[in-house]
C-alpha cells in the first residue's frame, strides 16, 4: 500500500468533516434567521391594527439586533471558558452543537415527553457525536456538557413561554372569530 492510497481515506474524511461544519454553521444561521422570521410572522398574523403591527415589528427588529450582539459576546465568553480561547472554528462548533440540540428538541412531537433526563441525553449524545475527530480533551468535553446541561431551566422556560404564547394567540383568534360569527348572526337576524 503506497502513501497516497493510505492518505486518501483520511483526506476524504477531513473533507466530509469540513463540509459538515459548513453545513451546520449554515443550519445555525438558518435557525437564527428562522427565529427572526417566525417572530416577524407571528407579529404580522397577530390580530392587531396595521400601525400597531408596524411598531411591534420595529421594536422586535431592534430587540433582535441588540440580542444578537449581546448573545455573540456571551457565546464568545462561554467559548473562552470552555476551550480557553476563541476562534471562528470553535464558535462555529459551539453554535453547531447548540443548533443540533435545538433541532433534536424540536423533533420531539409531544413536548410532554420532553423531560430534564431527555434533555441531558440529547446534550450528551450530541456532544459525543460532534466531538468525534476533534482534538478536544475530556475536560473540555465535560465543560461543554456542563455548559449545555445548565441551560435546561432556560430551555424549559422558553418552551413554556412559547406554549403559553401560542395558547393566548389561539384564544385571541377564537375570540375574534366568535365576535365575527355573532356579528354575522346579528346581521342575519336584522335582515330577516
Amino acid at each position: 500500500m503506497n502513501a497516497k492510497t493510505f492518505l486518501n481515506p483520511l483526506k476524504d474524511k477531513q473533507e466530509d468533516n469540513q463540509q459538515k461544519v459548513k453545513n451546520s454553521f449554515g443550519r445555525g444561521l438558518s435557525m437564527a434567521i428562522a427565529v427572526a422570521l417566525g417572530a416577524t410572522l407571528g407579529i404580522l398574523f397577530a390580530p392587531k391594527e396595521g400601525a400597531e403591527t408596524q411598531k411591534d415589528i420595529w421594536e422586535k427588529a431592534q430587540q433582535l439586533a441588540k440580542n444578537f450582539n449581546k448573545n455573540r459576546e456571551d457565546v464568545q465568553e462561554t467559548i473562552k471558558n470552555i476551550f480557553g480561547e476563541v476562534s471562528e472554528e470553535l464558535e462555529k462548533s459551539y453554535l453547531e452543537i447548540q443548533g443540533d440540540i435545538f433541532a433534536q428538541i424540536d423533533e420531539i412531537k409531544d413536548k410532554a415527553d420532553f423531560t430534564e433526563k431527555k434533555y441531558h441525553e440529547i446534550v450528551a449524545h450530541t456532544i459525543k457525536e460532534f466531538s468525534k475527530g476533534k482534538k478536544w480533551s475530556q475536560a473540555t468535553i465535560e465543560r461543554l456538557q456542563e455548559n449545555f446541561g445548565e441551560a435546561w431551566k432556560d430551555v424549559k422556560a422558553s418552551l413554556s413561554e412559547k406554549t403559553e404564547e401560542a395558547k393566548k394567540n389561539i384564544e385571541k383568534l377564537d375570540h375574534k372569530t366568535d365576535k365575527k360569527e355573532k356579528s354575522h348572526e346579528e346581521k342575519a337576524i336584522k335582515e330577516s
